[in-house]
């Protein structure tokens, strides 16, 4: 199966979670995408600048995974926004490729485009939290 990560900054209690910015969540599956190379800068040059941030798997023995997913803030929609107001296209192929998207996603996407479908995202996000 192998180790599966969370980008975890501990000061502020948040986290990117791999799949939902549209990549896998194994360190060589999204260590090398452009979007998170893009995530990681913004982030790194703004908001979590000089921030302890982490790049931590599910078998660390730290428990930092798993805590981080159950308490802290899971900001990757909120970044997929950021990313796509500044005009980032995201590969919608690959999504669909690799399954990421469901049905209802997969119907937004074709009906009003990959924006309207991040912008749906964060909104039920930002209901259920």
């Amino acid at each position: 199966m192998g180790q599966y990560y969370l980008i975890v900054n501990v000061d502020k209690q948040e986290y990117i979670h791999p799949h939902h910015i549209g990549e896998g969540l194994k360190l060589q599956e999204f260590g090398s995408s452009p979007i998170f190379g893009m995530c990681m800068a913004t982030l790194l040059s703004g908001q979590w600048s000089g921030d302890k941030v982490r790049i931590v798997g599910d078998y660390d023995s730290s428990g930092l995974y798993q805590h981080a997913s159950e308490n802290y803030t899971d900001i990757s929609d909120a970044m997929m926004k950021v990313l796509v107001d500044a005009g980032y296209k995201p590969n919608i192929g690959h999504l669909l490729k690799q399954r990421w998207l469901s049905k209802e996603d997969q119907r937004i996407n074709n009906e009003y485009g990959m924006k309207t479908l991040v912008l749906d995202r964060i909104a039920n996000y930002k209901e259920n939290t």
